[in-house]
């Protein structure tokens, strides 16, 4: 993570300044701080921004592109947004089946994947956004050719 997220002039407990710079995936708000010297079980009041140009986007739709983690009773989460969190799209349907000869399929084209998540916190959260906020589209459903 070096290079990449930086601790802005703000101690751990208390309010502590996290920035990301550059395209990243699957923030953990929690993690970011465990490696920044948090100990895991003080209250914290992080504040996040993600710069102009930088987009954190999710590798799976299973996990969003932004977490806050698991952050104690009374923390709160601020997040300053110029960039974009981006959850991932789902994937396409499987295509459907194809009889040589100009004949009819017999299976039609699949259904597309769901698509992910991009922002999920467990604790109260102040969202200032000047970028974009959005969740994965669904994956496009699969054809048959006849």
């Amino acid at each position: 993570m070096a290079g990449i997220l930086h601790m802005l002039n703000a101690p751990i407990g208390g309010s502590s300044g996290l920035a990301v710079f550059v395209d990243t995936a699957n923030i953990v708000v929690s993690d970011m701080l465990l490696a920044n010297g948090w100990d895991g079980v003080s209250i914290v009041h992080p504040v996040v921004a993600v710069g102009t140009g930088a987009r954190v986007y999710s590798t799976s739709t299973l996990l969003p592109a932004f977490s806050s983690g698991t952050l104690p009773v009374g923390s709160t989460l601020t997040i300053i947004n110029y960039g974009a969190l981006l959850g991932r799209g789902g994937n396409g349907g499987g295509g459907g089946d194809l009889i040589p000869g100009g004949g009819t399929g017999t299976g039609h084209g699949g259904n597309g994947g769901t698509g992910g998540t991009a922002l999920k916190t467990s604790v109260p959260t102040n969202i200032t956004n000047y970028g974009a906020i959005a969740g994965g589209g669904g994956g496009g459903g699969g054809d048959s050719i006849s």
